[in-house]
């Protein structure tokens, strides 16, 4: 029973806010669920108005002015909880449609930036500074593995890994590790080639 009430708290983690568009959290689980409520709901009234899907830059923003305003409206008060935005870019390149993920943090006192990877939680800030440390703009996907790992090694703590990918019809496929250990990492970067 335990375990389930474990996996239930992990799903109520990641929120689809649209097609293309997903949303975790870290912190407090009600507001991670009030958060993204308000999101979806946005993502679907952009589609209503100018028939097509937001984009993920623009729900990141939407994000953060909520969070944001939260801090400074009396009577209420900040969310308590950290998100990763990470959705599909569609740019168009010399005629042909080129599809990216983008991958943006959102903080309880509305700050928002763009980054290449991340990581929330009680033992982020040193995991984080580590990976910072070997981070390489053109890392390939074997070498991003193995600094995780190593960071795993040295830090010893119990994560879960979300692992999002583009499928082949264009969408974000979600994929989660619980309390990830050498071979699941492996296991998930196998499933990337």
């Amino acid at each position: 029973n335990n375990n389930n009430n474990n996996n239930n708290h992990h799903h109520q983690q990641i929120h689809r806010l649209d097609q293309n568009i997903v949303l975790v959290t870290s912190g407090l689980i009600g507001d991670g669920r009030f958060l993204a409520g308000f999101l979806r709901r946005h993502c679907q009234e952009h589609r209503l108005t100018y028939g097509e899907p937001p984009t993920c830059d623009e729900i990141a923003r939407r994000a953060s002015q909520l969070q944001h305003q939260l801090t400074t409206t009396r009577g209420y008060r900040p969310l308590g909880c950290y998100t990763l935005i990470a959705g599909i870019s569609r740019q168009k390149q010399q005629q042909q449609q080129q599809q990216k993920i983008r991958l943006f943090l959102t903080e309880p006192g509305g700050g928002v930036e763009e980054c290449s990877f991340a990581v929330l939680g009680k033992h982020s800030d040193p995991m984080l500074k580590f990976l910072n440390q070997r981070h390489q703009k053109d890392i390939t996907l074997e070498e991003a593995t193995s600094t995780f790992l190593k960071s795993l090694d040295k830090y010893d703590h119990q994560c879960d890994v979300w692992l999002l990918s583009l499928n082949d019809t264009g969408n974000i496929d979600i994929i989660c590790a619980k309390h990830a250990n050498q071979n699941t990492i492996s296991q998930l970067a196998a499933h990337l080639q």
